[in-house]
């Protein structure tokens, strides 16, 4: 058998009847980059509606749309853009204390709902979830983002200043949020 190179042998190959090809990574220009990362941040169409109009991956409208958002501060500010830190550090940053929970105790972060890290705030998220998917997710159907974006809304200010809550004793969220804000704090 004749020895050939490797791309060669890939582009012959047989694999479930087709032929396998190497294509070349394609290079986008700044202006492209630019022109879909603003129609992402706009919220009009989904990601996998501009990834199929303009023949790109997700992910890499994410990263395009990513990097302006990351900018922004520096833009308004007037500061020459800083440098990033690497993805490394930002990697190890939040690992930085494993198997600890850092948390700000003068901004008034708490870990939980409950400052516990109990299991039961899991239990909360998943219902609300749930609630929001089959009362207003499941029941429309959405053309663009911002559809979805005021659908949405709509729904998470009926649910928290409308819509009475067993757990509450049918009282709405917002009133038992308020009443708790306005108690006395205990020393």
């Amino acid at each position: 058998m004749v020895a050939r190179n490797w791309t060669s042998l890939l582009s012959s190959s047989p694999q479930r009847g087709r032929t396998v090809s190497i294509s070349k990574r394609q290079k986008f220009s700044a202006e492209f980059k630019t022109k879909l990362a603003l129609e992402a941040l706009h919220g009009e169409s989904t990601l996998a509606e501009l990834a199929s109009k303009y023949d790109v991956h997700p992910t890499q409208i994410t990263g395009w749309k990513r990097r302006p958002k990351e900018s922004m501060v520096a833009a308004f500010s007037g500061q020459a853009a800083t440098v990033q830190k690497d993805a490394a550090t930002k990697i190890r940053e939040p690992h930085a204390k494993s198997g600890e929970l850092a948390v700000d105790k003068d901004a008034g972060v708490s870990i939980s709902m409950d400052a516990k890290g109990r299991w039961m705030n899991n239990v909360y998220i998943e219902r609300l979830w749930r609630s929001l998917k089959w009362e207003c997710v499941y029941l429309r159907e959405f053309e663009t983002g911002s559809q979805a974006r005021q659908a949405l809304g709509n729904w998470f200010r009926f649910y928290n200043e409308q819509r009475p809550h067993a757990a509450f004793d049918n009282r709405r969220p917002m009133d038992v949020y308020y009443e708790g804000q306005s108690a006395p704090k205990a020393a």
